[in-house]
């Protein structure tokens, strides 16, 4: 896992999770102020449970992950996302007093941990499947 995986990684996962709120609720300066704040904190929390989930499995000598399951995984989670605008649930606004749809939540944070996990240990090079070893680096 290189820093600049890492990066890319920490800079997606905010778009998604700042993207996902603020189609679900927007309640003008809080939302502002407070969502890149709220945004960085979960990413942080969840790019680590990604690295040791991930670790995990690089130390698992019989799981041979290579570049194309991490290709996989990516389109799945930004098919999740995209399913979660198909699948919206209405949600109330007390300051609108009234319905609006948003994304569905179960298919929408799926897609967001899913695409933050295979952008963190996606294989660099073409010929590089994780394992310990690079786990280190």
């Amino acid at each position: 896992m290189q820093s600049t995986q890492l990066f890319i990684a920490f800079v997606v996962s905010v778009f998604y999770y700042m993207f996902l709120i603020v189609v679900t609720m927007y309640d003008g300066f809080v939302t502002v102020v407070l969502l890149p704040i709220a945004a960085t904190v979960w990413t942080v929390i969840f790019m680590g449970i990604c690295f040791v989930v991930g670790l995990a499995l690089r130390l698992l000598k019989s799981f041979p992950w290579q570049r194309k399951y991490f290709q996989a995984l990516i389109i799945i989670g930004i098919a999740l996302v995209v399913m979660s605008w198909v699948f919206s649930v209405q949600v109330y606004d007390p300051v609108f007093e009234q319905n609006h749809d948003a994304p569905h939540p179960y298919f929408g944070i799926s897609g967001w941990l899913i695409t933050l996990f295979a952008i963190m240990h996606f294989p660099i090079s073409k010929n590089e499947s994780i394992s310990p070893e690079s786990a280190i680096k």
